[in-house]
């Protein structure tokens, strides 16, 4: 995604230095307006929008052939960039888990035992130990990887049970933690309690289920060839069953006619395609929990055995974030967006440079011709502007007829006091007066 945006970040800087030195071949330019017209003109500019040369722009540059190209070629690229934008969106909108190890560290420490003689004056004297229950993501060499959720993260709850006399110890030997709604994650769980003896311990961990995975029935696992999985899984690998074993009904396409196996699952002849997600549920439960067994021993101040446990966690795709940030971030596109600007503004001047130049071209191969036909849709231009109720014709200014009509001598007048404006004049004597 990062490469062809950047790819059509360089196609779009290239098109706008082409147009750029393009747009230089005739110097400063007038807006297209014809050279009588360029000065004095307080016209409101309009922000320009064309990207398209002019269709006879190749013929008097031939560089403008590589602009078409890498107009085709950003085509393609626009395409694509969005497509895969768009593939990005869709894939965000779902959540994303990846499948990572934890690996769980068991050890205890012991303090205040009778074999501690040298211990020191602060001692309570009491002998108790600590039980010590944490966590770590590892790869696949057993690594810890670094900037990853923390263990109370993956934990649902946790139950431990002591096996020793409860009349000796009234704190009990149930361990019971779930975790809150709110608070701080942690590495680790530590539980302390009195006494003087080994203790074995069962640990039980019930882990989130972000994925929503389940356990399969007996049944249904042994006809789907795997006991976990998500609910959409189970039923896709259902109607794989069903079209493997052409169970479909040929006539009512939205039933299944079940073999002896969905019937020993389902507990019926026939069932329909709608009916297929309740019947699932009821044979998906949720995962077992994970039993730890552990002796706590106090022969030592601290022990550490040399074994840990590896299970395999549900942990949001490392990826999500960053494609996020990617999707978010609009410095690209504002570049592209002043590019796209630049290139616009370059082949606006080469629009008025080319109208500059084919206005003197003319001029330059037939004065005559080109005068002619300029005065005559100047003439018609200023008509509309006027909205005179008469009109002239190209030859009339140069017949001497045209001064004897007799609505000369008004218009001559007329012509005469809008000239002197503050001095009063004469209206002109008639002829032979």
């Amino acid at each position: 995604m990062s490469s062809q945006a950047a790819q059509l970040l360089h196609h779009r800087q290239q098109m706008a230095q082409l147009g750029h030195a393009q747009a230089e071949i005739k110097g400063q330019q007038n807006n297209g307006k014809r050279p009588s017209e360029t000065a004095g003109s307080n016209n409101v500019k309009r922000k320009p929008t064309d990207r398209n040369l002019p269709s006879k722009i190749e013929s008097i540059i031939p560089e403008a052939k590589l602009y078409t190209q890498l107009q085709a070629q950003e085509r393609k690229l626009d395409a694509l960039v969005t497509r895969k934008r768009l593939d990005l969106q869709d894939a965000l909108a779902k959540p994303s888990y990846t499948k990572k190890t934890l690996r769980i560290f068991v050890s205890n420490s012991a303090t205040d035992q009778p074999y501690m003689i040298d211990q020191s004056l602060t001692s309570s004297g009491v002998p108790s130990w600590i039980l010590k229950v944490e966590g770590r993501i590892v790869d696949s060499t057993g690594k810890l990887i670094p900037d990853q959720p923390k263990f109370s993260s993956f934990i649902h709850s946790m139950n431990i049970e002591l096996d020793r006399d409860p009349m000796l110890y009234s704190e009990g030997n149930k361990i019971e933690w779930s975790k809150p709604s709110s608070g701080q994650e942690t590495d680790g769980f530590e539980i302390k309690r009195r006494g003087d003896t080994d203790v074995r311990a069962k640990i039980e961990l019930t882990l989130n289920n972000p994925a929503e995975t389940y356990k399969l029935s007996k049944a249904l696992a042994q006809l789907l060839g795997f006991e976990t999985g998500s609910q959409s899984t189970v039923i896709m690998g259902l109607w794989q069953y069903i079209k493997f074993n052409s169970l479909q009904d040929p006539q009512e396409k939205h039933f299944i006619n079940n073999d002896e196996h969905l019937r020993n699952i389902f507990y019926m002849p026939k069932m329909a395609f709608p009916q297929i997600p309740d019947l699932v549920k009821r044979h998906l439960f949720p995962l077992d929990p994970i039993i730890i067994e552990y002796t706590i021993r106090i022969d030592q101040p601290e022990f550490r055995p040399n074994q840990a446990y590896d299970i395999q966690v549900d942990v949001p795709d490392e990826y999500r974030a960053k494609l996020e940030n990617m999707l978010s971030n609009t410095e690209s596109q504002k570049e592209i967006v002043a590019l796209d600007e630049k290139i616009v503004q370059c082949v606006h001047a080469l629009h008025n440079a080319n109208i500059k130049r084919d206005f003197f071209f003319g001029f330059s191969s037939k004065p005559t011709e080109f005068f002619e036909s300029w005065i005559g849709s100047q003439t018609k231009d200023l008509e509309t502007i006027l909205g005179d109720s008469y009109s002239l014709e190209l030859d009339d200014p140069r017949k001497t007829d045209l001064f004897s009509k007799p609505w000369i001598n008004e218009a001559v007048f007329h012509y005469l006091s809008t000239k002197s404006q503050n001095q009063p004049m004469e209206p002109p004597r008639p002829s032979g007066y």
